[in-house]
């Protein structure tokens, strides 16, 4: 496969790609030390970072525009570098309880649509979904270096003698140090990526002219996320309980390797898909993907761990992230410029919500005789969820789909 040029992308977007690459690989770089005594304590911090990220999302959906896409990211960047030194080195409780919230602010789903907003013009409309895809692909990458340092703090970690405060402290700076230069990068990305000045203003969501399709889609790619997350769990569960002895001892190894070879075919994949999108049509070829996941994850709970069960796996996730960009681009096309903050943040937070109440209907099936039950809901909601998103939005269009000539 030919490596694409990136002309075609100008110095913003390029910015940032690369902002954007750092932030998420820090979303994985450190971890908190004891929240609390008590698991009360630690429940009550997670409960505060989830309502103040909830809570701030919904603020910059409004205010976004007012305040400025580029001073937000610099700002939630910058508190992301102040949480991960405190959730890391700090053990008192009220102290994290304080930054669990500001964690919300500065790591929840804000940053991305945010970010999605202002990539959006920063490509030619009829590159964007390459631009998606492009992004999307070197954010796999970053995490390649990620995991090879991780590997290689995890050896040294387990040598004799190293000093425990040292390694405490190293991923903690070199999180920062990462951050820091996130932040840089987004100061130095033009004011382009602003709307024009006289729609600067806060937005009411319910008052937009798109108002009906943000909302619909973000109850349809909501409903599509409910049901692909009790898939994979409620498959999961089952398989734990219906596999062998043997079976569940190699279910680790196949869920590995699964994810590994995911991560590897996930790169030319996810141009693929920007490509094939580009031609036929990008809700046409979201709705695909989306009712072709359920397909190769239901099966996984009928048979043994090992290399069939991992090619089912392997093929669900790379489904999954092939959805990503081509739902991000669609998105962005078929609202206002004004609106695509709004627009990302209520659909991101749609997405959020349905994966936060997936285990309230897995567990209510969750015993050896009905836990098989939710597996076919989730396939019946995933279907049923994307013949109506295609059925909804086949002549809902973005504007490059429109012209009388497309990009292949």
């Amino acid at each position: 496969m030919r490596l694409p040029r990136l002309d075609w992308i100008d110095r913003d977007g390029k910015l940032l790609i690369l902002a954007g690459c750092v932030s998420a690989v820090f979303s994985g770089s450190f971890s908190p030390r004891d929240v609390g005594e008590f698991p009360f304590q630690m429940a009550l911090v997670l409960l505060v970072g989830g309502i103040g990220g909830v809570c701030a999302t919904l603020i910059v959906v409004v205010f976004a525009e007012k305040i400025g896409r580029r001073r937000l990211l610099v700002a939630l960047t910058l508190a992301s570098a102040a949480v991960a030194a405190a959730f890391a080195l700090t053990s008192g409780f009220l102290i994290l309880l304080l930054f669990a919230l500001l964690r919300a602010l500065s790591l929840s789903d804000i940053g991305r649509a945010l970010l999605q907003a202002s990539m959006s013009d920063t490509a030619p409309p009829n590159r964007r979904t390459d631009l998606y895809a492009i992004y999307h692909i070197a954010k796999d990458l970053a995490y390649i270096p990620l995991i090879l340092i991780s590997g290689l703090f995890a050896f040294f970690s387990a040598l004799p003698g190293l000093n425990e405060a040292f390694l405490d402290v190293a991923p903690v700076t070199a999180s920062v140090l990462l951050l820091l230069a996130a932040a840089f990068l987004y100061s130095r990305v033009s004011p382009g990526v602003e709307v024009p000045v006289e729609k600067r203003k806060p937005i009411n969501p319910f008052k937009l002219p798109s108002r009906r399709v943000i909302f619909t889609l973000a109850g349809l790619l909501g409903l599509n996320t409910l049901a692909a997350t009790l898939l994979y769990h409620s498959v999961d569960f089952y398989s734990s309980i219906s596999w062998s002895e043997e079976g569940r001892s190699g279910k680790a190894f196949t869920y590995l390797t699964a994810a590994s070879l995911s991560a590897v075919f996930s790169i030319p994949v996810l141009w693929l898909a920007a490509k094939i999108a580009n031609r036929f049509g990008l809700v046409k070829i979201l709705a695909l993907i989306q009712i072709a996941a359920p397909l190769f994850i239901i099966p996984v709970a009928f048979i043994l761990p090992g290399g069939l069960s991992a090619l089912f796996l392997t093929i669900f996730f790379v489904l999954r992230g092939m959805s990503v960009p081509l739902r991000a681009s669609y998105t962005m096309g078929v609202v206002a410029p004004e609106e695509r903050v709004t627009a990302a943040g209520i659909i991101i937070l749609g997405m959020a919500a349905s994966e936060a109440v997936t285990p309230v209907f897995g567990g209510v099936f969750a015993d050896t005789d009905r836990i098989i039950i939710p597996i076919f809901i989730g396939g019946f909601l995933a279907v049923a969820a994307n013949l109506a998103l295609y059925r909804m939005f086949r002549n809902v269009k973005p504007p490059e789909e429109t012209a009388p000539e497309s990009v292949a």
